[in-house]
């Protein structure tokens, strides 16, 4: 195969894999299609291909600037492209700035629930180093991991893309599985009936982890 057609076959593969990230997180098709044409990019021009979807990444961030859960899922895709296709430029800020709209989503969000919430830390890459197995389904007190810098890892030593652990949040339950409101006095009391406990799994799913997931199976190939 000449180099012609291994530029032209990186390009298709970038565009394929990446537009469809961009649609996933509401990029409009038409929007996008009608970008990309005008741009007049020429098939196996990939340096003006990575260019294109930057700017498609960071325009997405304007429009959504009020969607601080959606612009953390924005960041994370922003990581994953720089990852695989730019040599891992600048990905370590992109994941801080993902974890940070997170927390910003739930600082919002949560106000005023009456009901204890608790922060879930999982990860989404396998064979993960210590420290983030360590935390991976650990919960803590939502205002102070709000807080504080726990993610993503500082000291985290997993291979390729680093830490890719992210956050969730579920209500904090007594022992009985009753759910733990917040009286006037802060003090906490329970519910009067009990509510079905739904997995970690199915819960961090209704938080956007499943999101969080997808872009990542989308982006990862063999190394």
């Amino acid at each position: 195969m000449d180099d012609t057609r291994k530029l032209e076959k990186e390009f298709n593969r970038i565009k394929k894999s990446t537009f469809l990230t961009l649609q996933q997180l509401g990029v409009p098709t038409v929007e996008l299609e009608n970008d990309f044409i005008n741009s007049n990019i020429e098939a196996g021009n990939v340096r003006a291909l990575r260019d294109f979807i930057w700017y498609q990444f960071n325009k997405h961030l304007q429009r959504e600037a009020k969607d601080s859960d959606l612009q953390s899922r924005i960041y994370y895709a922003m990581a994953m492209f720089r990852f695989n296709y730019e040599e891992g430029k600048d990905v370590d800020r992109l994941k801080q700035q993902s974890i940070d709209a997170k927390k910003t989503h739930y600082k919002i969000s949560q106000t005023g629930t009456g009901v204890v919430m608790d922060a879930k830390i999982y990860n989404s890459i396998k064979n993960c180093c210590p420290e983030c197995t360590a935390d991976d389904g650990k919960a803590f007190d939502l205002d102070e991991f709000l807080d504080s810098d726990r993610l993503p890892h500082k000291n985290c030593t997993c291979e390729g893309f680093g830490c890719g652990c992210s956050f969730g949040v579920v209500a904090r339950r007594d022992e009985n599985g009753l759910l733990i409101f917040i009286e006037n006095d802060t003090k906490p009391t329970t519910s009067n009936k009990p509510l079905k406990t739904k997995s970690t799994s199915t819960m961090l799913q209704n938080e956007g982890a499943k999101s969080i997931l997808s872009i990542f199976n989308v982006f990862k190939k063999k190394r």
